[in-house]
């Protein structure tokens, strides 16, 4: 499956996030596999017509606009530069709140230091900065931040 599959852009393309419940019983009407997981996606919430609780690893401060149609439709950015191999595996990666912030650790990556395992990790305003450079694309703090 391809990320757009479950993660869509809205008619006026601005991205819809987390899918809805009818994106998923468009594929989940009935058990999709033998997995823990998938019975008790089926069984707690299609099922039921229950909404997914879902845990969101990157919801933004109220103070930052960020495009995801820019980078995926126009720049023709992969998801996975940034979010790395989630279609690849099995199960996200745990979920992680900062502590100060309430927000997922995984809106700036495992590492605030900065050190990194992939190029997904630890992604900080200076990679926006360098990526928008090296593709001559303008980048003010306003371009961003609200």
């Amino acid at each position: 499956m391809a990320c757009e599959d479950c993660h869509t852009f809205r008619e006026d393309g601005s991205f819809g996030g987390i899918p809805t419940m009818d994106n998923c019983t468009g594929c989940h009407s009935e058990l999709q596999g033998t997995s823990a997981a998938e019975k008790v996606l089926f069984e707690e919430y299609i099922s039921k017509n229950r909404e997914i609780p879902w845990l969101v690893y990157s919801r933004q401060p109220e103070n930052v606009y960020f495009s995801h149609v820019h980078h995926v439709k126009l720049a023709e950015i992969d998801c996975e530069r940034c979010h790395g191999p989630h279609g690849a595996s099995e199960a996200l990666p745990p979920y992680e709140r900062n502590r100060i912030s309430g927000y997922s650790r995984n809106i700036w990556g495992q590492s605030i230091s900065g050190i990194r395992t992939a190029p997904w990790d630890g992604m900080k305003m200076d990679d926006c900065e360098s990526c928008h450079a090296d593709h001559n694309v303008g980048l003010s703090c306003m371009g961003c931040h609200k």
